[in-house]
């Protein structure tokens, strides 16, 4: 039987997305190969408190002692990139003759430059799953005086993408754009949407919520579910959503960097009962979302240029409208307005934002219902686990197929 290596940058019981999407492809791929996952030791999100993983797995698990760095800083992230990397191309290294093809979805640069190495000296194919553009997505970050530090990144990334026998992007503007960019072939590059499972979300997946997880007021209920780092934006959004005097309470349910400072800003205000945290286990997900209006996504400028967000996924299955904050011609503009799922307020807005939290005070009840029910068809018909494992599943068996006639 063929053996398959899968590098994953995180991994349940780390709660995160691309935890899960990893985890689920292991399953998949080891009813027809024998699987190797190899990760570091978890620590996504920020703050949470991880229980002992006791499931029983038809895969074998290899975890690294490599150097980790949960909270969120650029010199801390390079170095778990560089160790995390060193520490799989070391394995490689030691077991090159016990895989056949090696999947990686890891941390960007290093990591997945040391593995890319790594796979090309062992003659292993590899595929890389790409969540993220970088180091595009450094440079929209840091001031244009710094950009130039970082454009040498670029040659990391287009050696590790020209180095793989398949690349999987995760929007088709993603997939345009890499091959455009880092001038792959054709049939390197494609893209696989990220996806969620719906039993989390099923009317059927019912589950008792625990006295602490039930949100007893009458107000507007908007929810933002997921990471709570720099990424979430809600630094900037907490203070405005505290300004306004609108019947509704922002409700901020998970971990992350900025937890502690976002409770401390609320905790100051004379407005603090309008903003509501909670810590949510993974098994309540889908019942907990059930007692939101609307649920909220927002994004700084150029964010969701190339990418779809997790917890836009999430949102969808839960069956809840979504306000979302982002660039309207961004991928996750366009999928919320061709769905007919939600509204989508310009980056940067404030002003707009103010105005459109205002008018969904007005929104019939049965309205937000139809736009929650047009994006969970949406993510039926794009989303589902079944669906993209099975694309994956074949151009891996495509790989192997046409590594052996080589």
């Amino acid at each position: 039987m063929k053996k398959i290596l899968i590098v994953s940058c995180v991994f349940p019981p780390e709660p995160v997305v691309s935890a899960r999407l990893s985890s689920g492809l292991a399953k998949a791929l080891s009813k027809h190969f024998m699987v190797s996952v190899i990760k570091p030791k978890p620590t996504r999100p920020q703050g949470y408190a991880f229980g002992f993983e006791t499931a029983h797995h038809d895969f074998h698990i290899i975890q690294t002692d490599s150097f980790t760095s949960p909270k969120s800083t650029f010199l801390g992230r390079l170095i778990e990139s560089w160790s995390f990397g060193k520490a799989v191309a070391c394995h490689i290294k030691e077991n090159s003759h016990a895989y056949d093809l090696i999947y990686q979805n890891s941390w960007p640069l290093f990591a997945q430059f040391l593995v890319a190495n790594a796979a090309a000296k062992a003659d292993i194919p590899l595929i890389t799953h790409v969540q993220d553009v970088y180091p595009e997505s450094i440079l929209s970050k840091v001031p244009t005086v710094f950009q130039a530090i970082f454009r040498p990144f670029f040659r990391l990334d287009k050696y590790v993408l020209q180095h793989s026998a398949h690349v999987f992007a995760i929007s088709k503007t993603m997939a345009n754009y890499l091959k455009w960019t880092r001038k792959l072939i054709a049939g390197q590059v494609s893209y696989v949407y990220n996806w969620q499972e719906l039993e989390l979300y099923s009317d059927s997946n019912t589950v008792t919520l625990p006295q602490e997880l039930i949100v007893d007021v009458k107000s507007q209920k908007i929810m933002y579910l997921g990471n709570i780092g720099p990424l979430s934006n809600l630094q900037e959004i907490v203070p405005l959503f505290l300004s306004l005097n609108t019947p509704q309470v922002l409700i901020i349910a998970g971990a992350g960097s900025l937890l502690n400072e976002l409770k401390r800003i609320v905790s100051l205000h004379m407005n603090r009962e309008r903003v509501l945290f909670y810590d949510v286990p993974l098994q309540f997900t889908g019942e907990f979302m059930k007692q939101a209006d609307i649920c909220f996504l927002p994004m700084k400028s150029g964010q969701g240029n190339f990418s779809i967000p997790s917890k836009l996924i999430g949102y969808y299955m839960a069956k809840k409208p979504v306000l979302a904050i982002t660039d309207s011609k961004s991928d996750t503009g366009k999928m919320i307005s061709d769905a007919d799922a939600g509204w989508v307020v310009e980056a940067g807005r404030n002003d707009e934002l103010s105005n459109r939290l205002s008018d969904l005070t007005h929104v019939s009840s049965s309205s937000l219902t139809a736009k929650g029910q047009n994006g969970f068809d949406f993510a039926v018909n794009h989303f589902s686990e079944e669906k993209n494992i099975q694309q994956i599943l074949d151009i891996v068996k495509l790989v192997m197929n046409d590594n052996k006639a080589h």
